[in-house]
C-alpha cells in the first residue's frame, strides 16, 4: 500500500476513534420527565404526591418523590433514565399525620357522624338537643359535647372528635325521671338492686369485664361503682349506678 493510502486509512481510523470517544463522553439524557414520573408513581401506589425533585445520587440522575398515602409519608427514589424504583422507605408513620393531603390536622367527625354514633350507642329514643365542638390545642384532643334527653332527664356526653370514643358521660338534670326524688327518701325505697344487676347494667353501657363492684353512699344516696376493664382497648371504666333505680348517673374512662 502506498504512503498516500496509508495516511488516508490512518485518518479515517482516527476520526472513528475520536467520534466514538466523544459519543461515550456524552451523558445519557433522562428518558422520563416530571409528569411521567408522577403518572408512574400514581399508577403504582396511588396516594398524593407532595413533591418531586430531580437530583444526582452517586453520579446517577434520579427523581426523589415524597408520597402521602394511607400508610403514611414515603420517600421514593426513581432512576430518571429507566424509571426503576431504586428505594422506597417510610419517613412518617400514618398515625403521626392527618388525612391525605394534610400533614398537620387530623380529620374530625362531622356532626351527623357524631349523631349516628350517639343513636347507635344509646338508642333511637334519645333526643339530642345540641352537639358542640370543643377545640383544644391539638386537633386529636378536640371533642364534641353532646347534650341529650333520656326520658325526662338530661345527659352530657363528651366524645373524641377524631376517634369517636366516649370520654365521659354524666347525668346533669334528672327532671322527673324515676329516681329523681330519691335524694330525699333514698333509704325508704327498698333494697339495692344487687351487685349482679349493677354489673349487668354497667356492661350494657361499657364493653369489657367487670373487675369490682362497690356499694357506696354519697349525700344520702346509694350508688354502685362498677369497675370495668377492657384489656383489648387498654382502658378502665368506672360506671356509677343508682343502687335503687338502676339508673346510670356517670361513666369515667381511664387509660
Amino acid at each position: 500500500m502506498s504512503k498516500k493510502y496509508k495516511w488516508i486509512a490512518a485518518g479515517v481510523v482516527g476520526i472513528l476513534v475520536i467520534g466514538l470517544g466523544m459519543f461515550m463522553m456524552q451523558p445519557a439524557e433522562a428518558s422520563l420527565d416530571e409528569e411521567e414520573v408522577r403518572e408512574l408513581i400514581g399508577s403504582q401506589f396511588g396516594g398524593t404526591i407532595s413533591s418531586v425533585n430531580k437530583t444526582l445520587a452517586d453520579g446517577t440522575s434520579v427523581f426523589e418523590i415524597e408520597l402521602l398515602s394511607d400508610g403514611g409519608i414515603y420517600l421514593i427514589i426513581v432512576d430518571a433514565a429507566s424509571g426503576d424504583i431504586l428505594s422506597l422507605e417510610q419517613s412518617v408513620a400514618r398515625e403521626e399525620v392527618g388525612s391525605p393531603g394534610s400533614t398537620d390536622e387530623a380529620e374530625k367527625l362531622t356532626v351527623e357522624e357524631v349523631k349516628s354514633l350517639v343513636k347507635e350507642e344509646y338508642g333511637d329514643e334519645v333526643v339530642i338537643s345540641s352537639i358542640d365542638l370543643v377545640s383544644e390545642a391539638q386537633s386529636e384532643d378536640s371533642s364534641y359535647e353532646v347534650m341529650m334527653q333520656e326520658g325526662a332527664g338530661e345527659s352530657r356526653l363528651i366524645i373524641n372528635a377524631v376517634t369517636g370514643e366516649t370520654i365521659s358521660y354524666s347525668l346533669v338534670d334528672e327532671g322527673e325521671h324515676p329516681g329523681a326524688s330519691s335524694n330525699q327518701n333514698n333509704e325508704t325505697k327498698g333494697e339495692p338492686i344487687g351487685e349482679a344487676e349493677a354489673a349487668r347494667i354497667a356492661l350494657s353501657k361499657v364493653t369489657g369485664e367487670v373487675d369490682d363492684v362497690d356499694l357506696e353512699e354519697k349525700d344520702g344516696r346509694l350508688y354502685y361503682e362498677v369497675e370495668v376493664e377492657n384489656d383489648a382497648e387498654g382502658y378502665d371504666a368506672y360506671v356509677w349506678i343508682d343502687a335503687l333505680t338502676g339508673e346510670v348517673v356517670n361513666i369515667i374512662w381511664e387509660d
